[in-house]
């Protein structure tokens, strides 16, 4: 057994579990890591706040701190919805303790991410299932290609003499090379990352020069950086193409639209916006700290019927698309040991990408 006084004072602050201490006149007086991520908020901002400007709808929270507080005994339940005072909303499983003369320990375990990690991870699954077969199908396709190509070839020296048949060789070539070429593009990157360290806002400002090439003066392009960030160990151009791809997906999707100005009256716009998440779970692995890019737009939105497809490749809701550009960024990022997610509904699209933190 373990000498319970070399046991650290500070474990509360490694667990996943949204941990809160809230005295007995319904202050908060804590709250651990986990805690300040759910509710936006740090330690010193949230002591002796009181619980009510904290949850918006803590009714039924507040009742129940009061039983445990008047009874001393232990409260659970499931599923309960809270909204917190900067406005997101969350699915949790409560469990309350009253400690005699310290107060309440509460415990928030959020649903919504287990649920989240558990698509993510199917997600993933999919795409690799997808890429692989995609990869088997194109390995079969490039050998009759270039049988085609090779013949063409040879039947183009054959009517060397007459010029008036040649057009229907370079036709033969041509589409053979075209096809060969999406294949390559379907199979993803032939190339292993070559990982140094940088900073996620060297990518960023790249991508951002680029857009703001390729995008009109009706369309805001903008950036909400952390400044404190720190480096990751990553392929900067295999980072700067999957970025480009979603900010043109992005851009794309705000230019399908007939004007530039979106029902409420206020102009389209794209914003790059950069945070660090903590205890972020990718795959199979939680990383202590992940950076976070993402990338903003007010434009129509994502079909929902095309959401859980959107990272297979050939689909897209595009005219002109290919639908290669999300399945390839996947590809990319996952390379990275990383990862992308996103949510769509009219008027904000946002994609995220996900990458862990050096370790020291």
């Amino acid at each position: 057994m373990p000498d319970q006084k070399n046991i650290p004072s500070n474990l509360v602050e490694h667990l996943d579990t949204a941990v809160i201490w809230i005295s007995s006149e319904l202050n908060c007086l804590y709250a651990n890591p986990a805690a300040e991520m759910l509710l936006a908020e740090s330690t010193n901002r949230l002591r002796n706040k009181p619980v009510s400007s904290i949850f918006k709808n803590g009714g039924e929270f507040l009742q129940l701190l009061k039983h445990s507080r008047d009874s001393g005994l232990s409260v659970t339940r499931r599923e309960i919805k809270f909204t917190f005072a900067h406005g997101k909303s969350a699915t949790m499983n409560l469990t309350i303790n009253y400690v005699f003369q310290v107060g309440l320990i509460v415990e928030l375990q959020s649903l919504g991410r287990a649920n989240a990690i558990y698509r993510e991870n199917k997600m993933q699954r999919d795409h690799h299932a997808a890429q692989n077969l995609v990869r088997g199908l194109a390995h079969e396709i490039k050998n009759p290609l270039g049988g085609i190509r090779g013949a063409a070839q040879l039947l183009k020296a054959e009517l060397a003499d007459q010029p008036e048949l040649e057009e229907y060789t370079e036709v033969l070539i041509k589409e053979a090379d075209r096809l060969t070429n999406l294949i390559n593009q379907l199979s993803g990157p032939r190339s292993r990352p070559s990982k140094t360290t940088l900073n996620i806002h060297e990518i960023s400002e790249r991508v951002l020069t680029l857009i703001r090439a390729e995008a009109d003066d009706k369309i805001r392009i903008s950036h909400v950086y952390d400044p404190s960030l720190p480096d990751i160990f990553a392929d900067k151009d295999q980072l700067i193409q999957a970025t480009l791809n979603l900010a043109r997906n992005a851009l794309e999707s705000i230019q399908q639209s007939q004007t530039a100005v979106d029902a409420s009256g206020q102009p389209f716009e794209i914003v790059f916006r950069t945070s660090i998440a903590r205890k972020f779970t990718i795959g199979h692995r939680i990383h202590p700290l992940v950076v976070s890019l993402k990338i903003e737009d007010n434009g129509a939105g994502i079909p929902e019927p095309l959401q859980p497809q959107m990272f297979f490749p050939m689909v897209t809701d595009k005219p002109t698309g290919t639908g290669l550009g999300l399945p390839t960024s996947r590809t990319l990022i996952d390379a990275q040991g990383g990862m992308i997610r996103f949510s769509s509904s009219p008027g904000k699209t946002e994609f995220e990408i996900l990458i862990p933190v050096m370790s020291t």
